[in-house]
């Protein structure tokens, strides 16, 4: 339970709602037993596809599915965040890059040739 209680604040800390949002008791366990259906990237694109399935196996309706410890799945939660903003930060860091090394008209230049 407590990695299953983990992960729905982390669940709620990456996209600002809950995992099951239901009105009624009884379609709030309907929804708790179909396991994770909207995943996190499809409220932040920013969040990685590795990053939804780590809730949803921590989400999982079997307590057998998830992680055996709640260590495996803060590292496995980490790992795969921090490795996405290292991507978008590689990726931003290469197309400046780019636009530092490709070369630059100056029209100032165009009216003096």
């Amino acid at each position: 339970s407590d990695i299953y209680s983990l992960a729905i604040i982390a669940y709620q800390m990456l996209t600002g709602r809950l995992p099951f949002n239901a009105a009624a008791a009884g379609e709030h366990l309907r929804l708790r037993r179909e396991g994770m259906t909207l995943r996190p990237s499809n409220f932040r694109s920013d969040v990685p596809f590795s990053a939804d399935e780590i809730l949803k196996k921590a989400l999982s309706p079997k307590p057998s599915d998830r992680y055996p410890k709640a260590r495996d799945f803060g590292d496995a939660l980490y790992n795969a965040l921090t490795d996405a903003a290292e991507n978008k930060e590689k990726n931003t860091e290469t197309e400046k890059a780019g636009l530092k090394d490709s070369p630059v008209i100056d029209e100032q230049d165009d009216l003096l040739s």
